[in-house]
C-alpha cells in the first residue's frame, strides 16, 4: 500500500491542475502541450545519443534512427505550433474513449451481476461525451472541462485516501489483511506449469518499494535477479546500477538472504513459457544503463517476465510506484516469512541436492542480447499517453462504482409513520 504522504501530494497536484484548467483553460492546456513537446524532444535526443555512442543494442539501426528523428520533429512541431498538439490530444482522447466504450458495452453484455446497469450507464455516458465533443460548438472547451473535472475528482479521492491512511494506518492494514484473506489462497499454487515470480521489497526506495524477477527453466531451476541501484541515482551506468542475476534451485531463499531482503512474492503459472527469450532480455537489461524513466526496476521486471510469457502484465507506465505496481498485479501475494520456499516440480523432487548448486552469473560479452520488441518501436511516449487516458477513464468508473456500492451499504431511511384518523361507525371523523 502506498504511503500516505504520496497520496496527499498527488491529490494536491491534481486539484491544483484541475483548478488552473478551469480558471485558465487555454493557457494551462498550452503549457501541457509545450511540456509534452519538450518530453518528446528530450526522449528522442537521448535515444539518438545512445545509438550514436553504441550504449544500446539495436538490430534495425536505420529504422530506429528514422523513428527517433520523426519523434524529434513531432516534439518540435508541438513546441512551435501548440494548436497541432491540441488536435493530437483530442484525437487520442476520442480514440481512447471509443475503445473504452466498446470494452464497457462488452462487459455489460456478458455481466450477470447487479452492477450490469452501471456498466451500461457508464458506456452510454462515454458515448455521450464523444457526441458532445463532435457536436459542440467549442470542442476544446468541453475537453478542458472534462479533464479538469476528472482531475479534481481524482485529487479529492487521493486526498481522502491519504488522510485515512495517515490517521488510521493500523486499522486500514487490519481491514485490508482480512479482505485479502477472504479472496486469496493461503498456500502457493501447485507446480503444474512453469512459473514466473515477482518479488517486492516494501521498504525499498524510501518506502516506494523495489521489485525483482524470477522465471523457471525447463530443468526446474530458476533465473532470479534485479537492478538494485543502491545509491539511488536517477541515472546510473552499467557498473553503478547494481544489476545481478543468479541460477538457483529455489528463488525465495535467495531473495530472503540478500543484504536487503525482499518481503513478498506473487507466482504466475505459464502454459507456454519462453525462457530463452527471457534470458536474452536479461542480457540486454544487464547492458542498458539505469534510468529513472523507462529503465528502472519496474521496467526491467516487466520486460523480463513479459518476454517469458506472462500475459496481461501491468505496464509500468500505468503504475510507476513499485509497491503499487506489485499490488496491482493479479493473484495472491505470499509473504516470505510464511512461505519461505516453493515446491519443485515432481520430476525434480527426487534428484540429488548436489545438482542444484546456486551460482551467481557473470554474463560474458560474447552472449547475444535481444531488445524486447515493444522497446524497439521507440513509441514509448505515446504508450504512456494512452496509459494516462486509460487511467483517467478507469478512475471515473471506479468512482461511480464506489458511489454505487456506498449507497447500497447505507441503512434504509426510516419511513414516517402514517397518520391515521379514527372514525366512528357513523363514518364521520372525530
Amino acid at each position: 500500500m502506498r504511503i500516505w504522504w504520496m497520496e496527499l501530494i498527488e491529490g494536491s497536484i491534481a486539484i491544483v491542475f484541475g483548478l488552473f484548467l478551469l480558471i485558465f483553460p487555454h493557457q494551462t492546456f498550452t503549457l501541457i502541450i509545450v511540456l509534452f513537446g519538450l518530453y518528446i524532444v528530450a526522449e528522442a535526443t537521448l535515444r539518438l545519443v545512445a545509438i550514436a555512442t553504441s550504449r544500446i543494442v539495436v538490430r534495425r539501426v536505420f529504422w530506429d534512427i528514422a523513428v527517433s528523428c520523426a519523434n524529434l520533429a513531432v516534439g518540435l512541431l508541438f513546441l512551435v505550433r501548440p494548436k497541432v498538439g491540441t488536435i493530437f490530444f483530442l484525437l487520442l482522447f476520442v480514440g481512447r474513449i471509443g475503445v473504452q466504450v466498446f470494452a464497457e458495452l462488452r462487459t455489460a453484455w456478458r455481466s450477470q451481476s447487479r452492477l450490469a446497469g452501471l456498466y451500461w450507464t457508464y458506456a452510454l455516458g462515454l458515448l455521450g461525451v464523444i457526441v458532445l465533443l463532435f457536436a459542440g460548438n467549442n470542442v476544446r472547451t468541453l475537453l478542458y472541462w472534462f479533464i479538469a473535472l476528472t482531475a479534481l475528482l481524482d485529487g479529492i479521492l487521493l486526498l481522502t485516501r491519504g488522510v485515512v491512511l495517515w490517521r488510521a494506518p493500523a486499522r486500514i492494514q487490519r481491514v485490508m489483511s482480512r479482505f485479502q484473506a477472504l479472496i486469496q489462497e493461503t498456500t502457493p499454487p501447485d507446480p503444474v506449469l512453469r512459473r514466473a515470480i515477482v518479488f517486492v521489497r516494501r521498504t525499498g526506495a524510501n518506502g516506494l518499494g523495489h521489485v525483482g524477477w524470477a522465471f523457471e527453466w525447463p530443468n526446474g531451476r530458476f533465473n532470479v535477479g534485479s537492478v538494485e541501484n543502491v545509491a539511488g541515482k536517477p541515472f546510473a551506468t552499467v557498473a553503478e546500477m547494481g544489476f545481478w542475476a543468479s541460477h538457483v534451485a529455489d528463488p525465495v531463499p535467495c531473495m530472503r538472504d540478500r543484504d536487503f531482503p525482499y518481503d513478498e512474492y506473487k507466482i504466475f503459472p505459464i502454459e507456454q513459457p519462453q525462457p530463452h527469450a527471457a534470458w536474452r532480455t536479461v542480457i540486454w537489461e544487464s547492458r542498458t544503463p539505469y534510468s529513472l524513466i523507462h529503465h528502472n526496476c519496474n521496467d526491467v521486471v516487466y520486460d523480463v517476465l513479459r518476454a517469458y510469457g506472462v500475459a496481461n502484465l501491468l505496464d509500468p507506465a500505468e503504475e510507476y510506484v513499485p509497491n503499487d505496481w506489485y499490488d496491482a498485479l493479479r493473484g495472491p501475494s505470499f509473504t516470505i516469512a510464511d512461505h519461505p520456499t516453493i515446491e519443485q516440480h515432481v520430476f525434480r523432487q527426487n534428484t540429488r541436492v548436489t545438482t542444484f548448486i546456486d551460482r551467481s552469473l557473470n554474463i560474458p560479452v560474447r552472449l547475444t542480447a535481444a531488445m524486447p520488441p515493444w522497446r524497439q518501436s521507440n513509441a514509448r511516449v505515446y504508450v504512456e499517453m494512452v496509459a494516462i487516458w486509460r487511467k483517467m477513464l478507469w478512475d471515473l468508473r471506479s468512482t461511480a462504482m464506489l458511489v454505487w456500492n456506498v449507497r447500497r451499504m447505507l441503512p434504509p431511511q426510516p419511513s414516517k409513520p402514517a397518520i391515521t384518523v379514527d372514525t366512528p361507525k357513523s363514518g364521520k371523523p372525530v
